[in-house]
């Protein structure tokens, strides 16, 4: 049977070196998988957790290998894509299914789970995720153990050991820098991670510094400066990390509905100037999680599934200030190649279909597990063993007409979309909603021959968000800026006597001298002295001028100083500067000379004082 009236929808792309899917089963899986993606790009679809399972139990190893040319498919096409390690740990097999469930979950916080180097943009980030696996690693260090409480709790004794255990577990999250322990090699991953947080303190400290008017690398030294004393601050051994409170994950952790359960009434409020109340709030909170995942059960593992929707739903954000949901077109994608009650993975669909139901917002993962035909009944809610439930509410894939697989897999979906709100609700209790579970009848799971198989890929072009917000374009404009910047600082070192990076002092000019060059001319109402403008007169002279300049600004300061309400201001015009054609400075030197003297003895003899601005009227030319 041909497959290539299946391709009229989508292109046949197959980069990567994929060779495309073998089976007609595959080729319109992976046609639905794309026409989700396509809905992905313009809005939030309703991502479902879709299970393959084949109808006859003998062809369990064909969906496997389905799913396994469906990883290799996305990861061709450049999706954010995981696969859960759901083989058996050979470290402890006997974990019970709901710490294996946990176990799939844990590594999934590191970017480079998420393939990241054929992805387009930039890696994931998992602050979310990183603070559940901190509080599960120190909730489950040999230090807290004598340190939990065992007196029941309410009476005196038991709320002095609660406060004991909150201490010490503050203490070993503080060792951790409240991030999961890790090897040293991704210690430096953390550390940068660190740095970049206080990237716009150093900038704004650089901008603050350029008020002041100060060299170029002034402001440069001034920026980079606060942003390594802030880092350093930031790693003091023994102390939780600087700004804490203010994390993204650290306001999703006190806000979140979800752990108010956990709470004992403590304060939620995080607030920019109240750090001492936003940490003894987390500090509250950190403790009661601590105690609720230290008694096991469901509750932990929902814990990380939130959190792992929570971070995924942050990175593809549309309003980010990088737009990085308008440049991630492509949902993330989880594998499970093989669920079963032994690895986790029927508990751990499970709890995303709870987390999903109870909190009722979207977000991007799309989940793709094969299963048994065995273990499929085991994902209906409420059933551990033997067949689905019969009755009125139950609706199964394979009870539907007989038709074309792909027309089937496209009903499924609007069946299953259309009917979300009502499977959440607790009476319908025979399946869960957010499951679609697929079964893939023995003849769309017969190979192909080579020349028919098909690799389906969603209409793709580049957004315009990742071309005019990037870091390129922000490369060209401020490459664009900074040519504008030395273009203008150069025209204002030309124009006036004193100029910085961006302003000047524009009480004083360069002019033209007679004879060639430049002189300064003007009042200097600032830190202009016309002695170091000089280009001609002896050196004598020069250094005569610079030294009652000197002076006479000294005299101003003590004034200000001193008499800061009695004195006036007189302004001396003289000719300060030489030219070419006639050096001499012994006039205006002579003069400013006895300005000077005349300065001195009236602020030594009268209360109201004397503030003198010198002005250059330029030299004259020659008669």
């Amino acid at each position: 049977m041909s497959m290539h009236g299946r391709d009229q929808m989508f292109p046949q792309d197959c980069p990567g070196g994929h060779q495309g899917m073998s089976t007609g089963a595959g080729i319109d899986v992976q046609r639905q998988l794309e026409s989700l993606i396509q809905d992905f790009r313009a809005g939030d679809p309703p991502m479902p957790v879709i299970v393959l399972h084949a109808e006859d139990a003998a062809h369990d190893d064909r969906v496997t290998e389905l799913v396994d040319e469906l990883r290799e498919g996305q990861q061709g096409h450049g999706t954010r894509l995981a696969v859960a390690p759901t083989e058996p740990p050979q470290e402890d097999p006997d974990l019970d299914p709901t710490a294996q469930a946990v176990r799939l979950l844990r590594d999934l916080g590191d970017s480079r789970k998420w393939g990241d180097r054929s992805a387009s943009y930039r890696p994931y980030s998992f602050p979310r995720l990183g603070l559940v696996r901190a509080l599960q690693d120190a909730t489950d260090d040999p230090d807290m153990d004598e340190h939990w409480p065992t007196a029941p709790a309410g009476t005196p004794d038991g709320n002095a050991q609660r406060e004991q255990a909150q201490t010490q577990l503050l203490r070993i999250l503080a060792r951790q820098r409240w991030r999961p322990r890790r090897p040293a090699r991704r210690n430096r991953q953390a550390l940068l991670n660190d740095v970049q947080q206080f990237l716009p303190a150093g900038v704004l400290g650089a901008l603050t510094s350029l008020l002041t008017r100060p060299e170029w690398y002034v402001a440069v030294l001034a920026g980079i400066g606060l942003m390594i004393l802030l880092a350093a601050l930031n790693h003091v051994p023994g102390r939780a990390p600087l700004f804490l409170w203010l994390r993204r994950e650290s306001r999703w952790f006190l806000t979140t509905t979800f752990l108010q359960s956990a709470a004992r009434r403590q304060s939620t409020s995080v607030r920019l100037l109240r750090p001492v109340r936003s940490w003894r709030a987390i500090a509250a909170r950190a403790y009661d999680v601590a105690e609720a995942m230290r008694e096991g059960g469901v509750f932990p593992l929902q814990l990380y599934v939130l959190a792992l929707f929570e971070d995924l739903r942050d990175n593809h954000r549309r309003a980010s200030w990088d737009l990085r949901g308008l440049k991630r077109t492509r949902p993330p994608v989880l594998i499970l190649r093989q669920v079963s009650r032994e690895n986790g993975g029927i508990e751990l669909i499970k709890a995303v279909s709870d987390v999903r139901s109870r909190r009722s917002e979207l977000d991007p993962l799309l989940i793709v597990a094969g299963v048994a035909a065995a273990d499929a009944p085991l994902l209906d809610r409420g059933t551990d063993t033997g067949a689905p439930p019969a009755g009125p509410n139950f609706r199964s894939p394979l009870l539907s007409h007989p038709a074309r697989l792909q027309q089937r897999l496209r009903h499924w979906y609007d069946e299953w979309a259309g009917n979300l709100r009502a499977d959440q609700s607790p009476s319908r209790t025979n399946a869960l909603p957010w499951v679609l579970r697929i079964a893939l009848p023995h003849e769309e799971l017969v190979q192909l021959r080579q020349a028919d198989w098909r690799c389906v890929r969603a209409r793709h072009r580049p957004p315009v968000a990742r071309i005019v917000w990037s870091a390129y374009s922000l490369a060209l404009v401020l490459a664009l800026a900074a040519t504008v910047g030395v273009v203008h600082a150069r025209d204002l070192h030309r124009t006036y006597c004193s100029a910085g990076l961006l302003t000047a002092d524009r009480d004083t000019e360069l002019r033209p001298a007679p004879g060639g060059g430049t002189e300064c001319v003007g009042i200097s109402t600032g830190d202009v002295r016309f002695g170091s403008h000089l280009k001609g007169g002896s050196d004598s002279e020069g250094g005569r001028l610079r030294e009652l300049e000197k002076l006479v600004h000294a005299e101003n300061a003590k004034v200000l100083r001193e008499n800061p309400r009695a004195y006036v201001t007189v302004v001396y015009t003289g000719p300060l500067s030489s030219a070419t054609v006639d050096p001499s400075l012994v006039k205006g030197a002579e003069e400013l000379a006895g300005v000077y003297l005349a300065q001195r003895v009236v602020n030594e003899n009268y209360r109201v004082k004397l503030r003198v601005l010198l002005a250059n009227g330029g030299a004259r030319p020659p008669p």
